[in-house]
């Protein structure tokens, strides 16, 4: 593109309606980061390389005191806005009120006007010899290495409980995933159709059919233990992020609900023609219902109803 281009004094405008377009668009169904990435950084860039010919309203917007102030803060209202937003969910178990998110925010800007105070303009007044930084920063670097070791080698996975009953297992143990996930049967998502995946007494006249998202595969091990066990065979039939629940949800990241719906037609196809003597079925809900749904609970129990209607 010709340089004279960006002295046109229209292309500043182009930036702010591109990084406008992304703040209404983009939401929690957007694939980010990825090509989306493009459209706020290039808006950025662009009005950043042309603040020669910004028009007034800009140089006004970006020039005021609080504008200034938030720019001074902005590093450390980066590093702050996580933990004040994450540990206060964590801590109450909950998605954050409107109000409670509001608080989150304040108390991010209130630490963060501390830290620039306190921590980077002292630091940034300071007048250190390069030695001394090099030494430093060479130090700590050692200091980390050798903590990181210590907890590497001496760290476990084994837990031990205490009281009347006491227990010890493998926490490593516990968190693998099912042997489904190594074998191929659990669908990932782009797959459209799911493997033999049969076990336990594969000669049993007697089926049992596991099917779901990975809510279900977490049941597999156990039902897998008992279908041995018993003498049964076990048929999963599971796919990363998609419900056995008949309830269409928006396109988000890698999930593609083309390629779900596809998955559960031939799933329910083989249901039908297994006449298993039981379907054990477990989804995860909290998905984003489809636009022609404002209420999560209904659009979850239409899905219900089409799923055993299919069954």
């Amino acid at each position: 593109m010709p340089l004279h281009v960006f002295k046109h004094r229209l292309v500043p405008w182009f930036g702010v309606v591109a990084l406008l377009i992304s703040i209404i668009n983009f939401n929690g169904n957007t694939a980010f980061p990825g090509l989306n990435a493009l459209l706020p950084v290039l808006a950025t860039a662009l009005l950043i390389s042309t603040v020669p010919i910004w028009p007034p309203i800009f140089n006004d917007v970006a020039n005021n005191r609080l504008s200034q102030w938030l720019g001074k803060i902005s590093y450390p209202l980066y590093l702050w806005h996580w933990p004040a937003l994450v540990l206060p969910s964590s801590a109450l178990g909950r998605p954050l009120r409107i109000t409670e998110r509001f608080a989150c925010i304040c108390l991010t800007v209130f630490l963060a006007d501390l830290t620039n105070r306190y921590i980077e303009e002292p630091l940034r007044g300071l007048k250190i010899s390069p030695k001394r930084i090099y030494l430093t920063a060479i130090s700590t670097t050692i200091a980390c290495l050798i903590v990181g070791v210590l907890i590497a080698t001496t760290a476990t996975s084994v837990i031990s409980t205490k009281g009347n009953n006491q227990h010890t297992f493998d926490l490593a143990k516990v968190m693998e995933k099912p042997t489904i996930y190594g074998d191929g049967c659990h669908v990932n998502y782009r797959g459209t159709k799911s493997g033999p995946c049969t076990y336990g007494d594969k000669t049993s006249s007697t089926t049992i059919v596991l099917y779901g998202d990975s809510h279900a595969a977490q049941w597999f091990p156990t039902l897998e233990l008992l279908a041995i066990k018993k003498g049964f065979k076990l048929v999963s039939l599971t796919k990363s992020s998609c419900p056995s629940v008949e309830a269409s949800r928006p396109d988000q990241g890698a999930f593609k609900n083309l390629y779900c719906e596809k998955w559960r037609e031939n799933s329910v196809a083989r249901i039908q023609a297994i006449h298993p003597a039981v379907v054990i079925v477990s989804s995860f809900q909290y998905y984003s219902p489809s636009s022609g749904y404002s209420d999560r609970d209904k659009w979850w129990s239409d899905g219900q109803k089409k799923l055993l209607n299919s069954l």
